[in-house]
């Protein structure tokens, strides 16, 4: 069911915990003060929302790079010398 929430499309999810998982929500809520629900929120931010957008952000630098790093038969011949070299060393 989509929910329209500050103008955002939001989802509502039913997550069925065992007796011992909803005990631990219950007592971190009471010394927290958060809700239930604002625990669960917190830790799927944390778990998967937070490094996704991290690695996002790291892909968008490396993709935004000018780095010139010399033309095909430049880099080819120099992979090529490398190579020899390290045959002739082995």
């Amino acid at each position: 069911m989509a929910v329209v929430k500050d103008g955002a499309s939001t989802r509502r999810i039913q997550v069925i915990f065992g007796p011992e998982e909803y005990a631990v929500l219950e007592s971190i809520s009471r010394k927290t003060g958060k809700s239930v629900d604002a625990l669960v929120h917190e830790a799927v931010e944390e778990q998967f929302v937070a490094p996704l957008t991290s690695k996002q952000r790291a892909a968008r630098a490396l993709v935004s790079m000018s780095i010139d790093i010399g033309d095909w038969p430049e880099i080819k011949q120099s992979l090529e010398v490398d190579a020899a070299k390290r045959y002739e060393d082995a």
